[in-house]
């Protein structure tokens, strides 16, 4: 072979031009091997170039949806921390916004967030707005190519501080403990005082509800000062005292509301027998009733029944400055304390289930006529007697006389009424003021604990049934809106119980008292043995345990709230904890939503 032939060979069509110019270059030009090559070639730069734009893109809608993200969980931690000062209220929706943003995610680089809280904006009827906006730059990878050197998200978020209807009562402990300071040693600084931090968060409480406006057609906020008792007049008024005036008011002092003819009730004088062994006092004999009713019997058994203890009900008296039926007029001296409305369906003392069923646990008919089947007929509580009652042994304590040689037989009713549920802000703010006013909310000595007194009352204080109606008081144009109810428990001790208190010492024992509260808190939250219930209305339970760490009371308050943990369960042993505690409280409660 020569080589003109191994060269056209090798070189195709080239070669034959270069060999034979004239048929080489026609031989070239018609061969067309090789092109999808060329044109490849050609398209390679805007394929790659497309290729990057949407891999960019892609990355750049994924930093626009965590930059959102982040920008939504720091607006709405500026809503919660709206009334806290600038400085911690920034701090808040700077760590929300970098706690959801990882540093230096996909390479971009974050501006600062813009942050701008807005009181009354009119773009939001005048609720307060916080609008957090950020701007995050990232480079590209493939679009320098085609000379963009980097792209830019931008991410705004405007969440607005709304309250749907709410009503709140806050259950606030005011026994002796509470006059003490932080650590528990007694103090005569006022200020220093477990109440006055206490008043002073729950104010915080009532202004981050409130926000800016004097008064509310959706928050209505009721207060109930508990010790061993509850003083179930109203707040700022003494007993036969008009509130107006300040002058004694003109008799009758209680107005009659008749029941008809004369009715059995459940209040029988053998229910309201308490027998004790002198000879092992303070023991308790099982069964009251196995023998004949004697003062004083071989065996040294003594019985006592309660003073106002009447065999009939002919009506019920609305004593002055108290809408709490009474099934007897209370005497002069009395200052606003009942007990606890219940009787015993069992002569057997020792038994508990009739103890914690009892119907002051329930909402049961007011109206004896209407009473459901099951229910006990109740139509009023009896009026304690005369208080104050610091001698053990007094005879102006009902129980004084049981076990003289029991040195706590009586406790005092706390001097502040209840404050029913009311929409004024400054009413409620003044309330919680440290003065000296003699109906001011304050703690008081000789005052013990008895929690489910106290949550007891708050729940018959925020539910619509009588006596305290305010509930079922409905506002104009706010139908259409979503009704929560809440009950704020503070405490700073266990349960405890002396001889003289509401339940006339039927719970021997704190582990009583302990599941009779939880028992309450079931029912109030419709949960356990309530779960179900139609007729049950949830209400949402917040506690706390303020100035106290005990193990068995954090169990305790856990099994109460709504749920174990926060946000229903706070522990506050210090007044920055509690006030913390009462912000977030108040910010749950609150309704933040995005705005846009």
């Amino acid at each position: 072979m020569s080589f003109r032939q191994v060269f056209r060979m090798r070189t195709g069509g080239l070669g034959r031009a270069l060999t034979s110019p004239v048929n080489g270059v026609r031989n070239f030009c018609r061969d067309r091997r090789g092109v999808a090559a060329v044109f490849v070639a050609a398209a390679i730069i805007p394929i790659i170039a497309a290729i990057g734009i949407a891999a960019d893109t892609t990355l750049a809608y994924l930093l626009k949806s965590r930059v959102s993200a982040a920008v939504d969980a720091a607006a709405l931690a500026g809503g919660r921390a709206y009334f806290k000062p600038d400085a911690e209220r920034d701090q808040d929706v700077l760590d929300f916004f970098y706690a959801n943003y990882p540093d230096g995610y996909l390479g971009a680089a974050i501006v600062v967030p813009d942050i701008q809280f807005i009181d009354d904006d009119p773009e939001f009827d005048d609720n307060d707005t916080v609008r957090v906006k950020v701007r995050a730059t990232m480079p590209t990878k493939f679009m320098r190519v085609v000379g963009i050197d980097d792209v830019s998200v931008t991410s705004e978020a405007t969440v607005t501080r709304e309250n749907s209807l709410l009503d709140v009562v806050l259950a606030l402990d005011v026994s002796g403990s509470m006059r003490d300071n932080i650590d528990g040693n007694s103090t005569s600084v006022v200020n220093d005082r477990r109440i006055s931090l206490a008043k002073d968060a729950a104010k915080e409480l009532v202004n981050i509800l409130f926000g800016s406006n004097a008064t509310s057609n959706f928050l209505r906020i009721g207060v109930v000062p508990w010790g061993g008792k509850v003083n179930i007049t109203d707040f700022g008024t003494t007993y036969g005292i008009d509130p107006v005036s300040g002058g004694a008011q003109p008799p009758p002092l209680f107005t009659p509301d008749p029941l008809g003819a004369t009715v059995d009730h459940p209040f029988r004088e053998e229910h309201y027998y308490f027998e004790y062994d002198a000879d092992n006092p303070p023991s308790r004999v099982a069964n009251p009733f196995s023998s004949p009713i004697s003062p004083d019997d071989s065996d040294d058994r003594r019985r006592y029944v309660l003073k106002n203890w009447t065999s009939t009900i002919d009506e019920v008296y609305i004593a002055h400055n108290s809408k709490v039926p009474l099934l007897s007029p209370p005497t002069a001296g009395w200052t606003g304390c009942v007990y606890a409305r219940y009787a015993r369906t069992s002569t057997n003392l020792d038994d508990v289930d009739d103890l914690l069923l009892a119907a002051d646990d329930k909402l049961a008919a007011y109206d004896t006529l209407a009473i459901p089947p099951g229910e006990l007929a109740w139509v009023g509580w009896m009026p304690m007697g005369s208080e104050g009652e610091p001698v053990s042994g007094s005879a102006d304590c009902d129980m004084a006389n049981l076990n003289p040689s029991h040195g706590d037989d009586c406790t005092p009713c706390p001097s502040a009424g209840i404050t029913r549920l009311t929409s004024t802000k400054a009413d409620l703010i003044t309330l919680f003021e440290n003065s000296s006013a003699p109906t001011n909310i304050k703690a008081e000595s000789s005052v013990y604990t008895n929690i489910p007194q106290g949550l007891v009352w708050a729940w018959r204080a925020l539910m619509p049934d009588k006596p305290f109606t305010e509930a079922a008081a409905v506002v104009p144009n706010t139908s259409n809106f979503r009704k929560r109810r809440a009950i704020i428990l503070l405490t700073d001790g266990a349960n405890t119980r002396r001889n003289g208190d509401a339940y006339n010492r039927a719970l021997d024992g704190t582990s009583k008292r302990d599941n009779r509260l939880r028992l309450i808190a079931d029912r109030i939250k419709c949960k356990g043995s309530f779960a179900g219930d139609p007729a049950c209305e949830p209400v949402d339970l917040y506690t706390i345990q303020f100035a106290e760490s005990s193990g068995s009371l954090e169990t305790l308050m856990k099994d109460v709230a709504s749920d174990p943990d926060a946000v229903f369960y706070y522990k506050a042993p210090t007044a920055d904890e509690l006030r913390t505690a009462f912000q977030e409280i108040a910010n749950n409660l609150a309704n933040l939503h995005l705005s846009r």
